[in-house]
């Protein structure tokens, strides 16, 4: 519709710049005298209203008193006529200003003499001038005849007045513009850039929608994976449970005391592993309505950390693997949530676990704690399958889950990184993530030393305490 509308527009703007030309050629001649006969019907019109102002017609025009009896146009100046009628005072000077005396003119003499007219009605544009037979052939023109022929723009032969340049040429006079287009747009610019810019809107909106919808499938899509996921592996622990407990409390069933305790083991595990789950669920949903609490504390880091390895190396067994802790300096401390900090590098060491590359031979962990100036640093490098380049930007995405082919022994919600992204939000910190396929993934996290006690409520993400 808007192309539809600009092109009507651009039709209207190319008829009145030929109606505008039209009155140009018409005035030109008028005001040259190169037509006798029009020239002649304009002088009689102007001496019968002269005449007419004489008589007192209209008293808004008065004329010179010495001019009684001699209103022959030819002999007035517009200095003889005064009125309170600005418009009707600079028609009558126009009529009197006419070249009434013979003269001859060459086709290129007359174009100079017609552009005056036409940059005197605000048009300022290259233009070919030709005279015509009343056939419509090309007595002279200004430009080679081939080319005027082909200028498509071209003022109208309705008015078939002829026009008498000198004592040879006579004939129709045509106006042609050669690069109309250009003119035209820059005339309608305004309405142009309003136009496409309604354009670009309403393509920009309906992107926006299109995309809009797209994401919001694409979410839906994933939360539910997300809840099947969550489904199946809240009934496992649960199932697993309930068997133990069925068959403890079966009498039917002769039991060894080592038997009880293994099952009762199971139980213990699988609800612990339940427990897990859910908190994670909770701490996740926490952090939706804005209410963790942040209790900071300082604690020193090797122990810390030598406690978290212990309980992530239970997951290795069977597996080669070793874990690595490099300090500096050795007695560092951190000013931080102890327990959230915690979630954050079990979070990324079993990520290093599970998504460890099954050909090599050994999978490797570095964690590399170190302060400088006023931050702290932690990277956790492993060299395992690492992640694609297309997934890098989106391991943080809530409910993300980078695609494993078809190893579907590996356990996931897709909550891990957004939560661990969090926690170090809330600690005005940074993570970082960059890996390479086949060769390991290092995430890096930067955490300021100096924790502010009320700084998460003035971002409206948290709250923190000291303990």
């Amino acid at each position: 519709m808007q192309i539809f509308w600009l092109y009507n527009a651009y039709g209207e703007q190319r008829k009145r710049l030929l109606a505008t030309a039209n009155e140009a050629l018409l005035e030109t001649q008028l005001m040259t005298g190169v037509n006798r006969q029009l020239t002649s019907a304009a002088m009689g019109l102007t001496n019968g209203l002269l005449e007419g102002y004489a008589k007192g017609e209209r008293p808004v025009v008065k004329l010179n008193p010495d001019l009684k009896g001699e209103l022959d146009i030819r002999k007035i100046k517009p200095g003889d006529i005064s009125t309170n009628d600005e418009e009707l005072k600079s028609e009558l000077a126009q009529l009197i200003g006419m070249d009434t005396a013979p003269k001859n003119y060459t086709i290129q003499q007359y174009k100079l003499r017609l552009n005056k007219t036409l940059v005197s009605k605000h048009v300022s544009l290259p233009f070919e001038l030709a005279l015509l037979d009343p056939d419509c052939h090309i007595i002279a023109s200004t430009v080679d005849t081939a080319k005027f022929l082909r200028t498509g723009t071209k003022s109208g032969m309705e008015q078939r007045i002829i026009a008498r340049l000198n004592e040879k040429q006579s004939g129709i006079l045509q106006l042609a513009f050669p690069n109309v287009a250009f003119y035209l747009l820059r005339e309608m610019g305004l309405v142009l850039f309003l136009s496409l810019f309604f354009i670009v809107v309403c393509g920009f909106s309906f992107y926006y929608m299109i995309a809009l919808f797209f994401k919001d499938k694409k979410e839906a899509e994933v939360k539910n994976d997300f809840m099947n996921n969550m489904t199946h592996e809240l009934k496992t622990p649960i199932s697993s449970v309930s068997m133990a407990l069925e068959l403890l409390q079966d009498e039917s069933v002769v039991m060894k005391e080592a038997d009880k305790k293994e099952y009762f083991q199971i139980a213990g595990n699988e609800l612990k592993r339940l427990g897990m789950l859910v908190d994670k669920v909770l701490r996740m949903s926490a952090f939706e309505k804005m209410e963790v609490d942040l209790n900071l504390e300082k604690f020193e880091v090797l122990p810390w950390l030598e406690e978290i390895v212990s309980a992530v190396k239970l997951q290795t067994e069977g597996i080669a693997s070793d874990i690595t802790i490099n300090i500096w300096p050795f007695d560092l401390q951190f000013n931080a949530d102890k327990e959230q900090l915690t979630s954050v590098i079990q979070n990324l060491l079993d990520n290093a676990v599970k998504y460890r590359d099954q050909q090599k031979d050994s999978l490797n962990i570095w964690v590399d704690v170190w302060e400088h100036e006023s931050n702290n640093f932690i990277t956790i490098t492993d060299n395992g399958q690492g992640i694609a380049a297309e997934y890098i930007y989106k391991v943080f995405g809530k409910f993300f889950r980078v695609p494993t082919g078809d190893e579907h022994d590996i356990k996931g919600y897709g909550l891990g990184l957004s939560y661990v992204r969090e926690i170090i939000k809330l600690h005005h910190g940074e993570i970082e993530v960059s890996s390479t396929l086949k060769r390991g993934t290092k995430f890096e996290i930067t955490i300021p030393k100096k924790q502010s006690l009320y700084a998460n409520n003035s971002t409206g993400r948290g709250r923190t305490g000291t303990r």
